[in-house]
């Protein structure tokens, strides 16, 4: 057997495998393997939704931190059950251990995805002879303080960067044709072709933009740093797709 977790917090996993989730293992592990899942008790908690951007500013004023803090309290008591909010990764730990049991089976094997890889080490450290084998995909430490947390997020998402710099300069993704690299090529290298470091050079110019408050989508519309991350982070989705990404040097490119 093969316990699922796909992250979160509020992975619902279970309805996760039900859907695209299942298609995430090759066909010799769905053969080899029952693939089973539950839905967090977390995915239960009803919350008033935040009434302010949940993002701070880069350089935030210490009026803006007070409402956001103060939004942050008012959301955190509009939970219910209030039961439920205390829920950790020991927990979503030991409800996988008791499924397990309930399906009477000795010993499993893990796979979790992002922060269900911090329920996979929970899993381990509470129950080590049930574990057969276990896969953490994007794999974080639980033990982190929230300065090593962000400083080790945003070293990814720089190595995203440059492994999206080094895909696009290869020939093959720079043919003409809208949303592909070709757009970028012009855009950067004047259209005598590109090299990785003037992607990550543009890359370096849109977020000085973005900081300063100066740069607008091909709408118009005032794009924050918070919206370039997303646009970075997103390189990770499909990254196996040259159609996505294609697509994200579109957007990079206006």
């Amino acid at each position: 057997m093969l316990l699922f977790d796909n992250g979160g917090p509020e992975g619902l996993s279970a309805n996760t495998l039900e859907g695209e989730g299942y298609q995430r293992f090759t066909e010799p592990v769905r053969g080899a393997f029952d693939i089973v899942a539950l839905d967090e008790r977390e995915g239960k908690i009803a919350c008033q939704g935040p009434q302010v951007n949940e993002h701070l500013p880069l350089d935030p004023s210490l009026s803006a931190f007070t409402v956001l803090t103060t939004d942050n309290d008012r959301y955190a008591k509009s939970c219910h059950p209030p039961g439920l909010k205390t829920i950790n990764s020991l927990d979503r730990a030991r409800d996988l251990d008791a499924l397990r049991r309930g399906l009477g089976v000795d010993v499993v094997s893990f796979y979790g995805v992002s922060y269900g890889t911090v329920v996979g080490q929970a899993l381990a450290e509470l129950f080590p002879d049930t574990i057969r084998s276990m896969v953490l995909d994007s794999p974080q430490y639980p033990r982190l303080s929230t300065r090593d947390y962000l400083l080790t997020a945003a070293a990814g998402i720089e190595d995203m960067a440059h492994g999206f710099a080094r895909w696009c300069q290869a020939p093959q993704f720079t043919r003409p044709g809208k949303g592909s690299c070709r757009t970028l090529a012009r855009t950067v290298g004047k259209g005598v072709g590109i090299t990785a470091k003037q992607v990550l050079d543009h890359l370096t110019g849109l977020r000085s933009l973005a900081e300063a408050g100066k740069l607008r989508d091909g709408q118009g519309r005032l794009v924050t740093p918070d919206d370039l991350t997303a646009v970075f982070q997103s390189l990770q989705y499909h990254k196996d797709s040259s159609y996505h990404l294609e697509e994200q040097a579109g957007v990079l490119a206006k």
